[in-house]
């Protein structure tokens, strides 16, 4: 499928890294939290997994960032992280 669009520099330097820049919460079960093999998990871990599947064709290409609710979109804005997982709020 082409379109007449350009692809967003997010998109593109997605796809130049190979990996997908995932903010999410430090942890809250159920959402974003790491189990007891250190493996990330909850539905903002799987919606970044599904997001990188999309884009790159590899779930597993995903780097999860831990932040803070006072820091999450910090990170965004200065291209720390790709997407925002979740605006839980939180500590």
């Amino acid at each position: 499928m082409t379109t007449d669009r350009p692809e967003s520099p997010t998109l593109v330097a997605v796809k130049r890294r190979g990996r997908l820049n995932c903010g999410v919460h430090q942890g809250l079960v159920g959402f974003a939290h790491t189990d007891n093999r250190g493996q990330w998990r909850g539905f903002d871990a799987d919606f970044c997994r599904a997001m990188a599947a999309a884009i790159l064709g590899d779930a597993e290409a995903v780097r999860f960032v831990p932040l803070s609710a006072p820091d999450r979109f910090a990170a965004l804005d200065e291209g720390r992280i790709d997407v925002l997982g979740a605006t839980h709020p939180g500590p």
